[in-house]
């Protein structure tokens, strides 16, 4: 049992802090350009360079729309429902699927739950699993059994109709850096840098070597009219670097100005690996006992479904239900990962060798592929030393660190093995988006891993030694920062400024310096009905309904709001203070009802099944509701053959 929870839980999601003051490196005075900076807005100003370049947005995973076209006309197709067959992440078979449960898995399970044996249930999955994600299988040459397209934008952002812009911006919040003045004389532009900003997209299933070709043209088209420009991974957009880089001449390296890994997968991830690798970190009594209500408090629901799942899983005897969930996990292997050659993108390079071997036959076409995307991952770093120190690229990294893969709403990859040493953003190791921090395990710090080199620079803190990253003097960080960095406005604001050229180093700038902490600011900040906008609104009181009382309270809220926005130093307690200050003062005004909390029906029934989990496993451990002794299970076993 301990490893198939785990498979299934991270089969599930594949498919779908204090304020250190001071740098790692303490710098005797910043940039002489930026002197009298107080905020963001000062620093853009003060050190903005004069010129500057598009940038392509590299995007990570779902923030790219492919559809399926089987009659190649560039339009998505309809299934069965006429749901359209298009996704940023799974594009399931959801039309047929309730007659399918009932023709092909009703009938397997209930013999299983009535003899608690297996009556063909484990295969039953298998084939519903393939059935399900049958629009994302692929062959064993890497290539999709439909015909996938993916959304194309080949305009500046600015050009865009406005829904199209609005899906931008609720995927990657780049206002910041969007909204700044700059007039490139874009033929019905808005003189912002919006007029400057591209998105280079490349489906979820395919191969990254043949996605760089596409940024390979757009690179080429801009740089031709502009001179050069700013590339900008984030996320699963580092493996489209990282092909890029190794699919272009090295004259092509003077058309970049800078390259920026806005938490990029530049080295894989280990939930990945794990996940190939079937190695778990998990004991029964976690299983049965621990993490399903842990896991809903970090999904931000009730602890009460946790406890309940612990009862419910219950129903099928423990050797059954490991036979059930490793089926499914191998319908997903099969369909999905095996033979796409992005997800293998994003498996450490030091892991990739024994992990292809056990799956990807030597010479076969998906491993030529694989191997392919694996050399440019070797060469990536010589690859960026040649393009800094020859041709003059800036390369910076923007990293979350501290936090273990089980925190955060994708807390089910808390199963896989590496939850208890890697120090990651609950998504990616900051070895990986930090090109190459040396870390121990969440909360560990570099002495107490072992690590500590006569030469190390460490963070004030402790944990990472910075020395060992690529480029450590552009390489920033945000301690306890999901990798759900979008949230955090003032990481955004800082990739602001280094793709303006306000910020080159670490040394240039106290107010953002090379370790800050975390916040989640998006409530507030959303241009699109964020709490700072209903503010204003309700302060502009234009059709005088508020009284002197109410917008006092709104008032004060929102001047409370905007100090801590505007602090370029992240306080995630304070960041929370203010949200629910504004929050306040909507109830107030009548606008909101105030949380009344937890009622007492659901505290008792939470109670209730809190006692009978704990219960079932005091006295029953990981068995079954109807666990049979090994003798009878045998005696049933050959009545049913």
């Amino acid at each position: 049992m301990k490893k198939y929870l785990a498979v299934f839980l991270a089969a599930l999601m594949m498919l779908s802090v204090c304020f250190i003051p001071a740098n790692a490196e303490e710098s005797e005075e910043s940039n002489v350009n930026l002197v009298g900076a107080e905020n963001f807005a000062d620093l853009v100003e003060l050190g903005m360079e004069e010129t500057q370049y598009p940038t392509i947005m590299l995007p990570g995973i779902n923030h790219s729309v492919y559809y399926v076209d089987n009659d190649k006309d560039g339009i998505a197709d309809v299934d069965s429902a006429g749901a359209t067959l298009e996704s940023g992440l799974l594009l399931m078979n959801t039309a047929d699927l309730v007659g399918t449960i009932l023709k092909d898995l009703v009938g397997p399970l209930l013999g299983t739950l009535m003899f608690q044996t297996d009556m063909g249930l484990t295969d039953a999955i298998y084939d519903l699993v393939g059935e399900v994600f049958y629009y994302m299988s692929m062959d064993e040459n890497g290539v999709p059994y439909n015909n996938i397209g993916v959304y194309d934008y080949q305009t500046p952002v600015s050009l865009w109709d406005e829904d199209t812009k609005g899906w931008f911006y609720n995927m990657m919040p780049m206002q910041p850096y969007t909204s700044i003045e700059y007039d490139c004389g874009l033929e019905g532009g808005n003189g912002t840098l919006e007029d400057m900003t591209y998105l280079c997209t490349f489906p979820l299933l395919g191969n990254p070597i043949e996605s760089a070709y596409k940024l390979k043209d757009m690179v080429d088209r801009l740089a031709a009219e502009y001179g050069k420009v700013n590339l900008c991974a984030v996320s699963l957009g580092g493996t489209l670097l990282t092909a890029y880089l190794d699919i272009i001449e090295e004259e092509d390296l003077a058309k970049i100005n800078q390259i920026i890994g806005f938490v990029a997968v530049l080295d894989g991830t280990s939930i990945i690996a794990d996940f190939y690798a079937r190695e778990w970190s998990l004991a029964e009594e976690k299983v049965y006992h621990s993490f399903f209500p842990y896991l809903m408090e970090q999904l931000g629901e009730d602890a009460m479904l946790g406890y309940i799942i612990n009862v419910a899983i219950r129903i099928f005897p423990q050797k059954v239900l490991e036979n059930i969930i490793s089926a499914a996990f191998e319908g997903i292997l099969d369909t999905l990962l095996v033979n796409d050659p992005q997800f293998w993108a994003t498996v450490p390079k030091d892991r990739y060798e024994e992990l292809a071997d056990r799956y990807l036959e030597e010479g076969s076409v998906m491993r030529e592929k694989t191997d392919r995307m694996q050399q440019a991952r070797m060469n990536l770093e010589d690859t960026l030393v040649l393009a800094n120190e020859k041709y003059g690229v800036k390369v910076s990294t923007i990293s979350g660190y501290n936090m273990r893969f089980d925190q955060g709403e994708y807390a089910f990859f808390g199963l896989v093995k590496s939850v208890d040493f890697v120090n990651s953003d609950a998504i990616i190791d900051v070895k990986s988006t930090s090109l190459g921090a040396t870390a121990g395990a969440p909360h560990q710090t570099i002495e107490a891993a072992g690590l500590l080199k006569e030469d190390s620079v460490l963070t004030p803190d402790g944990l990472l030694d910075v020395s060992t990253c690529l480029f450590p003097d552009s390489a920033f960080f945000f301690k306890g920062q999901h990798h759900e960095i979008g949230r955090n406005d003032n990481a955004i604001k800082l990739a602001a400024l280094i793709m303006t050229g306000a910020i080159e180093s670490i040394n240039d700038t106290e107010l953002y310096p090379q370790v800050n902490g975390t916040r989640n600011a998006r409530r507030i900040v959303r241009p699109d009905g964020g709490y700072l906008v209903r503010a204003e609104e309700i302060l502009a009181n234009e059709e005088g309904k508020y009284t002197a009382e109410q917008l006092a309270v709104v008032q004060e809220a929102y001047d409370f709001a905007c100090d801590v926005i505007d602090d370029t130093i992240c306080d995630a307690e304070l960041t929370m203070e203010a949200e629910q200050a504004l929050f306040d003062s909507f109830v107030v005004c009548g606008l909101e009802k105030a949380d009344e909390g937890t009622n007492f029906f659901n505290n008792l029934l939470t109670k209730i099944f809190k006692r009978m989990s704990d219960g079932l496993w005091a006295r029953r451990g990981a068995s079954g509701f109807f666990e049979l002794p090994d003798i009878a299970e045998d005696v049933v076993d050959e009545i049913v053959a």
